[in-house]
């Protein structure tokens, strides 16, 4: 970096250096900002899944124990209409290729009908039906003239014979609104680039002056050194001329002191080298001791259920629920981690429950399902599973809704 200080084109180059650099940062604000909105959308469109897989059970349309009546489709698009919708969210009914529901009845009426490939027209919508044609339950962005993008959560499913297809949609504006924390994010990232943009400045301005001021400010002590010693001959008498000879002689001793610092700053250097070798050996013993702890992962599963609940010794009403159950877990062997064989013994413990009533089933046919006691059941299961495999289980949640859940936290009993 020394040359952009001393060139002739200094001041040129170090504002080429400060305005490389800020667009380097803009790229990458830009790209950061862009993986936080991919990864929010994911996210939501994951819970917005479960709400639509939620309201399908509500509906009885995937129950093994109940017949459908002709009466069906006219509650399950009143449960529609009562849902809570608005200008940035709401439902769509589809029977076949057809929609029978559409955000209130008003709008039902208008699109009765109607193809939904009508109602979601555009070039730009083909990842969207190709989808929609290779999978049963998905989630992805789908435009529509007027309303612009919107985060479509898709479940078709069948009905009394009949195929349906449910679709909770969202504006993905609505939804970037909802997480002020990556506005935050971005506001502290530009303030971030504004204060290296001023340090960079600053260094570049200054730094060449400083390091010029430096060697002046040597080359003048060594000058006062020299007449200084010239001062001092003559107060002493000795009227002889500072000569050629007394001048090497000065320089010699000069030399003589610089191979000693030399020497000096070699030895400095050769014992912070040790002492960095050896601080660079224990930070890598601690860092083999904690390695453990910060590899951890993350499974999730999901179990299908009905349950009641008794509430002062008296029996609450059965609903169901699709629980999502996440385990975080730490290795603590090396090799290869077989991650299916662990899945297929926990998806073995789940398989049990699965489209079952839990009061019927042990040990809650005794024990109150509640979600604390779900919770702390299965995550004795799960935590004997890893076990199988050398996985620790640190933290357990159990989620009813996308908004409820329940975290067991056992990190403490990490090694």
């Amino acid at each position: 970096m020394e040359h952009i200080f001393k060139s002739p084109n200094s001041n040129r180059k170090r504002i080429i250096f400060v305005i490389l650099f800020s667009i380097g940062m803009l790229l990458f604000i830009g790209y950061e900002g862009q993986r936080e909105q991919r990864i929010l959308l994911e996210h939501y469109g994951e819970e917005q899944l479960l709400l639509v897989n939620q309201a399908i059970l509500f509906s009885g349309a995937r129950s093994d124990f109940s017949s459908l009546g002709p009466d069906w489709e006219p509650q399950m698009r009143k449960i529609l209409s009562e849902s809570a919708v608005s200008g940035s969210r709401y439902w769509i009914l589809c029977r076949e290729d057809s929609i029978v529901f559409l955000r209130n009845e008003s709008l039902t009426k208008q699109y009765g009908t109607s193809d939904l490939s009508s109602y979601f027209s555009g070039e730009e919508n083909s990842d969207f039906y190709r989808m929609f044609s290779e999978k049963k339950s998905f989630s992805t962005t789908v435009n529509r003239q007027g309303e612009g993008e919107l985060l479509a959560s898709v479940s078709q499913f069948t009905a009394g014979g009949t195929a349906y297809t449910l679709i909770l949609c969202t504006k993905t504006s609505y939804i970037m609104s909802l997480n002020q924390m990556l506005a935050h994010q971005t506001y502290l990232m530009m303030a971030a680039l504004l204060l290296s943009a001023v340090a960079i400045i600053v260094t570049l301005l200054f730094n060449g002056e400083i390091t010029s001021a430096k060697e002046t400010i040597h080359s003048l002590r060594e000058e006062l050194q020299k007449r200084t010693l010239q001062v001092t001959s003559l107060s002493e008498g000795q009227l002889t001329l500072f000569d050629q000879k007394q001048s090497d002689l000065y320089d010699k001793k000069q030399n003589h002191k610089e191979t000693d610092r030399t020497r000096f700053r070699s030895a400095l250097r050769g014992a912070g080298r040790r002492e960095e070798r050896k601080n660079r050996e224990e930070g890598k013993y601690r860092e083999a001791r904690k390695i453990r702890r910060h590899r951890q992962y993350r499974l999730k599963f999901y179990l299908n259920t009905y349950h009641f609940i008794y509430i002062n010794g008296r029996p609450g009403e059965l609903h169901p629920h699709t629980w999502q159950m996440t385990a975080q877990a730490v290795n603590q062997k090396d090799g290869l981690i077989l991650f299916n064989e662990v899945e297929q013994k926990i998806d073995a413990v789940l398989d049990r429950f699965q489209d079952k009533t839990l009061n019927e089933m042990e040990p809650f046919d005794v024990l109150n399902p509640t979600l604390e006691n779900i919770s702390e059941y299965f995550k004795n299961e799960f935590s004997a599973v890893l076990n199988q495999f050398g996985w620790q289980l640190i933290r357990f949640e159990c989620s009813e809704t996308p908004t409820r859940a329940y975290l067991i936290d056992q990190s403490d009993l990490l090694e």
